[in-house]
């Protein structure tokens, strides 16, 4: 990344209802292993470097700081709906958040597991969806946007979905019985995974897309990034070994009426 963004969007996701974005690792305030831009407080880094990366990433993307949103992930598919702004802030134990609820940025943060940001462009609702293997294995995508359909009244083909920068098949190996595990839950997984000389790899962002696919979601766009790969730009998990930060998906309904797709 030759210009270090702070956040990375994608053009085919731009709508002028919302306001979205994936943070990178630059330009933030975090010392190593967290440098620089570390998003959570979970991870041991110092809480006013967190907060001052919040609140850049809020100024950068005129956002609201105080109305950051976000939720303690426990890799299940927990779903929390915010239905004003009393819920606002830590939200507690979820992967999931969606809301119809303008000028509130939900935020959910990772290291190699995939974010989903979903958008019902008819209702006007959004969602932000954490799925790491288990979250994946529960089907946390397909439930959020079942979750929108009973809350919202969407329709799964009015509803843009955006898969954000997760790890990659090549360098997501996973042991026999998980990867047996997901051949059997799902058969279409099959085309998501690969076993070659007595190692698994199975596909992660594939593997959502499959789900989103199977629920008749409307567009289904995928950024194409593996923070693996791109670990100068991204905090990666498996390539830190388990000591890093985390970049940011997040979404956000502006203020004012449904628009049209930007170009």
């Amino acid at each position: 990344m030759k210009d270090n963004k702070r956040v990375i969007t994608c053009k085919a996701f731009n709508h002028n209802a919302i306001c979205y974005g994936f943070t990178t690792r630059h330009g933030g305030f975090s010392q190593a292993p967290y440098a620089s831009l570390n998003m959570a407080q979970h991870v041991g880094d110092h809480p006013e470097h967190v907060q001052k990366n919040r609140e850049a990433v809020a100024i950068e993307m005129a956002l609201d700081y105080r109305k950051i949103t976000w939720a303690s992930q426990v890799h299940g598919d927990n779903i929390c709906k915010i239905s004003d702004e009393s819920h606002v802030g830590f939200t507690g134990s979820y992967d999931a958040m969606i809301t119809n609820i303008k000028e509130v940025p939900l935020f959910a943060f990772f290291a190699d597991c995939i974010p989903v940001l979903l958008y019902d462009k008819k209702n006007n609702a959004v969602g932000v969806v954490h799925a790491g293997w288990k979250g994946t294995y529960l089907e946390i995508a397909a439930k959020t946007v079942n979750r929108m359909k009973k809350e919202y009244g969407s329709l799964p083909e009015d509803i843009v979905s955006m898969i954000g920068p997760g790890i990659c098949k090549e360098h997501y190996e996973v042991d026999k019985n998980l990867f047996r595990s997901f051949a059997e839950i799902k058969p279409a997984y099959g085309k998501a995974m690969t076993e070659k000389d007595d190692q698994y790899f199975i596909d992660l962002k594939k593997m959502n897309n499959i789900q989103l696919q199977e629920n008749s979601v409307g567009r289904i766009i995928d950024i194409e990034i593996c923070p693996y790969c791109n670990h100068k730009d991204f905090f990666s998990y498996r390539k830190a070994k388990g000591k890093t930060g985390r970049f940011a998906a997040f979404i956000m309904l502006k203020n004012g009426e449904v628009g049209n797709e930007s170009k």
